[in-house]
């Protein structure tokens, strides 16, 4: 069980210190005949009206934890159970849906994965992914044992009751595009998730891509987790199709449809002096 320290600044407790309540989810075996979803929110980072982000330590290493009502389960991202040496069991493979688009598969999960918010233990199954835009994911899975939620999607503030302790939950606010010093930079490459979240703006426009090359990290999960067998794998891909790799040493072959500028015969260059032309002519050759 892993478990988050509490921050004032982010996570605000209203009530008794003495409460020792457990709140568990009791969820038991993943089953393959459900529907899973995953937000591309929690792939890429990008924010949405839908989410709340938190920021939390686990074992003095801070954690980007998304409250999505867009992801049906709970998530854990793979590099992170790497980073804190969860154990991790295997289950049958079960597919899942990120955006409505893509399928991915998972075999493993993490049993009794829990954290505390201002003194009140949570515990929760966790399905592994690569996420790539947070650490944990808390869906609808996790929503649903919480009761009655106020939720100020606005102010980014969540509040509910465990055990009769009222629990004030305060989200990150998006930040806006600024410039920033060498100084600064340099901090920031220490903290890969923050990078994720400063090229938002890029890749926003290639979602689809950025979705693909999770699904194809994410052969790692699927049915032989051996690194091995996947290199080589690559390299019979490789070999197979070398050819795409040479270099080229004459221009590319004929083809059935050659298209050609053809000029008359004899023929002198052409020499026209450059923007010599009408107004809109020369709006379409730029």
């Amino acid at each position: 069980m892993e478990v988050f320290e509490d921050e004032e600044e982010e996570l605000v407790a209203q009530g008794s210190d003495e409460s020792k309540t457990v709140c568990a989810l009791d969820n038991g075996d993943v089953d393959a005949a459900h529907d899973y979803y995953v937000s591309m929110h929690a792939m890429t980072g990008l924010h949405d009206y839908r989410i709340m982000r938190v920021t939390r330590n686990v074992r003095d290493k801070p954690m980007h934890i998304l409250i999505d009502t867009g992801s049906t389960h709970n998530f854990l991202d793979l590099e992170t159970t790497k980073r804190l040496g969860c154990k991790l069991d295997s289950t049958e493979p079960f597919p899942m849906t990120v955006a409505n688009v893509n399928k991915m598969y998972s075999s493993f999960a993490c049993k009794n994965f829990g954290w505390k918010m201002q003194g009140v233990p949570f515990t929760v199954d966790m399905m592994i992914l690569p996420l790539g835009g947070c650490d944990v994911v808390l869906g609808v899975q996790w929503l649903v044992i919480l009761g009655d939620i106020n939720w100020n999607f606005h102010q980014l503030k969540m509040e509910f009751h465990v055990g009769g302790k009222k629990i004030s939950i305060r989200g990150m606010q998006p930040s806006s595009v600024k410039v920033m010093s060498k100084v600064e930079m340099h901090k920031i490459l220490n903290k890969p998730t923050q990078i994720a979240m400063m090229h938002v703006g890029v890749f926003q426009r290639r979602v689809t891509f950025h979705a693909t090359t999770i699904q194809g990290l994410y052969f790692s999960l699927e049915g032989d987790p051996d690194p091995s067998r996947q290199l080589i794998v690559v390299r019979d891909l490789l070999t197979e199709f070398s050819d795409l790799f040479e270099e080229r040493k004459a221009l590319p072959p004929r083809r059935e449809h050659d298209h050609n500028i053809t000029l008359k015969p004899d023929t002198s260059p052409i020499n026209v002096w450059p923007y010599r032309y009408p107004t809109l002519q020369k709006n379409e050759i730029e």
